[in-house]
């Protein structure tokens, strides 16, 4: 493997960041998830989607495994903010597309760490894309995603053990709605596999951030994951930013 691309999957690699859900005393659950931060017109917002997230404040991102102490440094998230899709015959109801997000503090630095018993052997912060909120998917670009996979809760210790995958050879194959389809370059797996990827950003060999995984199809062979720029517009309005207008 070349160089370049090893350092691109490594890029890929710090690109998710993790969501471990908590209970009401703030113990991890099995519930995981991941999230994308992106700064954009001064702002660092954290992505992810609504059906892993909903509305709820019962998050928290890992920021630094600590082996002097023996701790783990967390941020508690506030309540995830999400876009309703008007129904055309109830235009007073509607539901929730299928992306969430919240501002970040600058504050709250996260870090890709490669844990072993002797404690960190490897950390890198996680990525903070700079984005315009326009990127599109291109023909014939590798992409790829990662994230935290196969939750194990171990009550004795209330401790969750993830792993971590890197998911590479995307191919985009097309786009419907606010949803852009990439053939996996080998059997879809089965959706178990990608269980707490629901969030990650979809990178291209450019380093650019273009869906955030929503799902998968094993009849297709795809992954799709819902466009960031088909938001725009509602996000400047949220932001109160000049000119924006409604409507994804």
């Amino acid at each position: 493997m070349r160089q370049e691309t090893m350092e691109w999957l490594r890029f890929v690699q710090s690109s998710s960041i993790p969501l471990v859900n908590v209970d009401a005393a703030r113990n991890p659950t099995r519930g995981i998830a991941s999230g994308c931060l992106i700064e954009y017109a001064g702002n660092r917002l954290l992505f992810s989607v609504f059906h892993a997230t909903g509305t709820s404040s019962s998050w928290l991102i890992p920021l630094r495994y600590d082996s002097i102490h023996d701790r783990t440094d967390v941020y508690f998230t506030p309540r995830f903010n999400f876009f309703v899709q008007k129904l055309p015959n109830l235009p007073s109801l509607g539901v929730p597309f299928d992306l969430s997000f919240i501002l970040m503090p600058r504050d709250a630095v996260s870090y890709f760490q490669n844990l072993q018993l002797a404690g960190p052997v490897e950390e890198r912060e996680h990525t903070v894309f700079v984005s315009d909120l326009c990127e599109q998917p291109q023909n014939g670009m590798p992409y790829a995603f990662s994230g935290q996979v196969r939750p194990a809760f171990i009550p004795d210790l209330a401790t969750l053990k993830i792993d971590h995958c890197t998911y590479p050879g995307l191919l985009f194959n097309r786009t419907e709605g606010v949803y852009h389809y990439f053939k996996l370059p080998v059997d879809h797996p089965g959706d178990d596999a990608f269980e707490g990827c629901s969030g990650a950003p979809i990178v291209g060999y450019d380093r650019r951030v273009v869906a955030l995984v929503v799902g998968g199809s094993v009849e297709t062979n795809e992954i799709y994951g819902i466009s960031i720029s088909a938001f725009k517009n509602h996000i400047d309005e949220f932001l109160g930013l000049k000119g924006a207008t409604s409507g994804a």
